[in-house]
């Protein structure tokens, strides 16, 4: 009642949860056609509440598809088309056409929504599952995980409502870079960060050196130039001088902690630096590599 007062509404498919409904009886009913439906209504409570059956595939042993709902309508909508495929008996060559499936109006409207979630779901569990990629015991970093993820699979649904066509590891990449060289909050600006440019073309990769500034200036003016972060963050486990050895780490250079398992490869090796250039990793807790990135002068 809560919700209808407010002006929303319910349409839903009923799979476990049927108590007071009456489930077997829409189970049971025998239709001749397949998308022929029948519809109960429930009248005791403060909200008429409707029981659908959709005869859809009506095949022995296959249920109906029932939903419940406090809206929608019975009538005739568009037909739903699924794609199959035939073989001509003449030239043996296989074609796809569309069947069509008579249904009502609240069927279309539940089914024309409902596949939103599944998307949703797809994106999050296997797209954006940063929980499994970034290893943690700590139940306030597990949530926040959960919660960037989620906030991942939204943007990049409202991105593909917008008509974009980058696939999802394109779209993170990008999203996690413009973060990375953000100007929010007093941070400084792309062009004050260490970064390396390149034209961005077909062909091109992200290896070119930069322009001086004063080329930069006049050479984003006519084309796309594409930013790279210059510090390579690289796991030293994989290294192989930490083949032989049983638990591979190093002194982090920042915050000089003796269990650092990261190192950044641009930093290491260089007149600046003779050593290896161990950061601690983001599990830790400790923002070294994040540090290390955003400032452009070795510490």
């Amino acid at each position: 009642f809560f919700l209808t007062v407010n002006g929303l509404y319910y349409v839903g498919c009923l799979k476990t949860a049927h108590k007071n409904f009456p489930k077997k009886f829409l189970a049971e009913q025998v239709f001749a056609n397949r998308g022929d439906t029948i519809t109960v209504e429930r009248l005791d409570g403060e909200v008429p509440i409707y029981g659908h059956a959709w005869a859809d595939p009506n095949k022995p042993g296959k249920p109906h598809k029932l939903l419940v709902a406090t809206c929608g309508s019975t009538l005739p909508a568009d037909p739903a088309k699924r794609l199959r495929y035939k073989i001509d008996t003449e030239t043996g060559e296989v074609e796809s056409y569309l069947k069509e499936i008579p249904r009502t109006m609240v069927v279309k409207l539940y089914y024309d929504w409902a596949g939103a979630i599944d998307r949703f779901n797809r994106i999050r569990q296997w797209g954006v599952r940063m929980e499994r990629g970034i290893g943690t015991q700590s139940w306030q970093r597990r949530m926040m995980y959960s919660l960037w993820g989620y906030v991942v699979a939204n943007a990049y649904l409202a991105y593909q409502l917008e008509g974009g066509e980058a696939s999802l590891k394109d779209f993170v990449l990008g999203l996690a870079k413009q973060l990375l060289t953000n100007t929010f909050d007093g941070a400084p600006a792309i062009s004050t960060l260490n970064l390396r440019s390149s034209v961005a073309s077909p062909s091109s990769s992200f290896s070119s050196p930069s322009p001086r500034p004063a080329a930069a200036a006049s050479l984003q003016s006519q084309v796309h130039v594409e930013p790279r972060l210059l510090h390579s963050i690289c796991s030293f486990s994989k290294t192989p001088e930490a083949a032989n050895r049983k638990n591979p780490h190093g002194t982090c250079t920042l915050c000089h902690n003796r269990s650092a398992t990261f190192f950044c490869s641009d930093c290491s090796f260089i007149p600046q630096h003779p050593g290896r250039f161990f950061l601690c990793g983001p599990t830790t807790g400790r923002q070294c590599v994040s540090r290390h990135i955003q400032n452009s002068l070795l510490y």
